[in-house]
């Protein structure tokens, strides 16, 4: 019985803990400290290529989260940002890629909204974080 009750309060304790993110870029690294843990930017379970700043510029924006057309304008950035690059055909896969398995409902370190708690879902920044 004691154990049950010492997992409850553990459960309460974690959901009043602060959900706290910094994004960083030193020495031409970008990542980003959730809750003290480092998350890398770039191109999550995809090949690096020239498309690298494409990649980091589409982490930040799924980093910090928002809505669902949040969401589709920095995949469809990503896109043309890697078509621009001269990869048409990779542009239109990571597109793919991030719309079927990016979505904020998956338990990963990669989902829309990382750097916010998980089951945020779409909910739009707040005006100070914009």
């Amino acid at each position: 019985m004691p154990s049950k009750v010492k997992r409850v309060k553990e459960r309460q304790a974690k959901r009043r803990t602060v959900y706290e993110t910094v994004i960083r870029h030193e020495h031409g690294e970008h990542y980003a400290l959730v809750n003290g843990k480092k998350r890398d930017f770039g191109c999550s379970l995809f090949p690096e290529g020239n498309w690298h700043e494409c990649c980091v510029a589409h982490d930040y924006a799924y980093c910090e989260g928002g809505t669902r057309q949040d969401r589709k304008k920095a995949d469809i950035q990503l896109m043309r940002c890697v078509a621009l690059k001269g990869h048409p055909h990779i542009a239109y896969l990571m597109f793919l890629g991030v719309r079927l398995f990016g979505g904020p409902f998956f338990p990963t370190r990669f989902r829309w909204g990382f750097g916010r708690p998980y089951l945020h879902f779409y909910k739009p920044k707040m005006p100070w974080e914009r």
